[in-house]
């Protein structure tokens, strides 16, 4: 199930699915395909019936239809409806007579002035040959997981900070990485990464670009670029970051007594070569192995090894930066984990494509013609989502 990859794009004339995840799950995987497709547009494909085609008879709303086809469309992609057709063979007219002929009255206005190149400071890269998880290494080809995992979960959960801190992005593949000029490139658990990719990365930082990886370090040369070599991975699926002093300013809100929680395993590693590193968070423990029978608490996991070991860097190569998390702490759930992911990335972005003076969506609500615009009681600022302004999130 996880096979495909990029290299299919070797074999078609453009990329085309179908997506039933949501906005957030749209906006990555057309931002994907209109970076690999051949040819544009590429085809985002999904149901009428809302969320998916077991509700038969239930229609998604001419809001929800129109985010659908206008988020398609401004990444240069058409979109395809979905139908669930009747046993006898019939349909409901009014979807195509009525719903979606006002759907595409309106969007048609603006084919003409689509392009689907972005402006961006950040470029998630997707490595879909890498799709798999290496801590199932040796299991049982039954006992895997059949669902998407860290490789998908990690660069999605990326895009939803991004999408929900201002920060624009794209998401491109291997063969987008020659040409990338975004600030930064997020690496997010890239469990491998080929030779001639490597390449590709070291040109990229050569270049003046830099990099956040988080979780595996896919490749012996990137270990070198760091200036690390990874050792392996805590026994202990429960974890914490403790931020040092150089690192306070990224890790707000965290301190000794209140590390960073990192709700799974981190990969350990050795400096191997100091120069140009300053290192933004040691690692530390709770007090027992979590699934045992020895607890110190009856509702959590409470930090109590302290250690020096590394397990947020940051290196300076001359040319570009280089920050590794030792977990894709990017997959938090905490808001104030998520700024954590946020200041990482600006940290090595600079100077945003756009600003806005507001730092808080106050409140979301739904505009008519299908935007969703982002209402606030701050002052009213140019820039994107997030001003008094009417601007969107795609």
């Amino acid at each position: 199930m996880d096979g495909s990859s990029e290299l299919l794009t070797e074999a078609i004339d453009y990329c085309g699915g179908d997506y039933y995840g949501g906005f957030l799950q749209q906006t990555f995987i057309n931002k994907y395909y209109k970076n690999v497709s051949p040819n544009l547009p590429f085809v985002y494909h999904t149901s009428r019936c809302d969320p998916e085609l077991a509700y038969h008879t239930t229609t998604k709303t001419e809001e929800e239809l129109m985010l659908h086809v206008i988020t398609a469309l401004v990444h240069n992609g058409a979109f395809l409806l979905v139908d669930a057709i009747n046993p006898d063979g019939s349909i409901v007219p009014e979807v195509y007579h009525g719903l979606m002929k006002r759907i595409y009255a309106k969007t048609g206005l603006y084919e003409k002035y689509v392009s689907g190149k972005f402006h961006h400071n950040a470029a998630i890269w997707f490595a879909t040959h890498a799709k798999y998880n290496p801590n199932e290494n040796c299991e049982d080809m039954m006992q895997k997981k059949i669902h998407p995992d860290l490789y998908l979960d990690g660069p999605v959960a990326a895009a939803s900070i991004m999408r929900e801190n201002n920060i624009p992005f794209e998401v491109i593949g291997t063969k987008n990485i020659d040409g990338e000029t975004a600030d930064v490139m997020i690496l997010s658990h890239v469990a491998a990464i080929r030779d001639e990719e490597m390449d590709k990365i070291e040109s990229y930082v050569n270049r003046g670009g830099n990099l956040y990886i988080s979780g595996p370090v896919g490749h012996p040369r990137l270990q070198k670029l760091l200036g690390i070599e990874v050792t392996g991975r805590t026994e202990h699926q429960f974890t914490y970051m403790r931020p040092t002093e150089e690192g306070m300013a990224i890790f707000e809100g965290f301190g000794s007594l209140t590390p960073l929680t990192v709700p799974m395993a981190q990969m350990t590693a050795e400096i191997t070569d100091p120069e140009g590193i300053t290192v933004l968070a040691t690692r530390v423990l709770p007090y027992t192995l979590t699934d045992t029978e020895d607890f110190a608490a009856i509702h959590s996991n409470p930090p109590g090894i302290y250690t020096d070991e590394p397990c947020v860097i940051l290196k300076d190569t001359g040319k570009g930066k280089l920050l590794w998390s030792a977990a894709p702490i990017e997959m938090s759930r905490p808001y104030m984990s998520r700024q954590v992911f946020t200041r990482m990335l600006q940290s090595l972005i600079g100077e945003m494509v756009y600003t806005s003076q507001c730092t808080e969506i106050c409140r979301s609500d739904w505009m008519g013609k299908g935007w969703q615009r982002l209402f606030c009681r701050h002052q009213r600022a140019g820039g994107i989502s997030g001003s008094a302004d009417a601007r969107y999130l795609y």
